[in-house]
């Protein structure tokens, strides 16, 4: 956020691969229902689908937030109390993060205690600020994009998202 958008941040949060896969395993043992795709992926599945290029850009972002969806609605509807210790067990040894311990707990109380919590999301770049270009090889896409109006999009986001809590 600092570097391309001159935005600083209050908390972050990092997890790699293997820890993504141990999360969803914990989430979801049996795997996720794509309804799309009306089908039954395991974790190492869906970190695939996740990942899938196909050239289509903008496809992976929108698949990526179509599972966090899932993901939520999946852990919302499943998971009870009995679960946080190992859930929180999991993301503590796989998250790397910021966020003091306290405001976690905090905010999976929230989460946990709304009627029906929401995600908030958005896509960067925002629409017509950005343009494809193909690299030397030819085989990939790089997107670029003009910095000015997906920084003013992302603390316009931020700010409503602030508002909320």
């Amino acid at each position: 956020m600092v570097d391309n958008f001159d935005l600083s941040v209050d908390y972050f949060a990092k997890i790699n691969e293997q820890g993504f896969l141990e999360i969803l395993d914990i989430i979801a043992p049996e795997g996720i229902y794509l309804p799309n795709k009306m089908v039954e992926l395991n974790s190492k599945e869906l970190l695939h689908y996740i990942r899938e290029e196909n050239g289509q850009t903008g496809k992976k972002t929108a698949r990526q937030m179509d599972i966090i969806e899932i993901l939520h609605s999946h852990l919302y509807e499943h998971m009870t109390v009995a679960d946080a210790p190992t859930i929180i067990s999991t993301l503590t040894t796989n998250v790397h993060t910021n966020v003091p311990t306290g405001t976690l707990l905090e905010w999976g109380k929230e989460y946990f205690t709304l009627k029906n919590p929401t995600i908030e999301t958005m896509t960067i770049p925002v629409a017509e600020s950005y343009d494809d270009t193909l690299r030397d090889d030819e085989q990939n896409s790089r997107l670029t994009f003009d910095k000015e109006p997906n920084r003013q999009a992302i603390e316009e986001f931020l700010q409503l998202t602030d508002d909320e809590f």
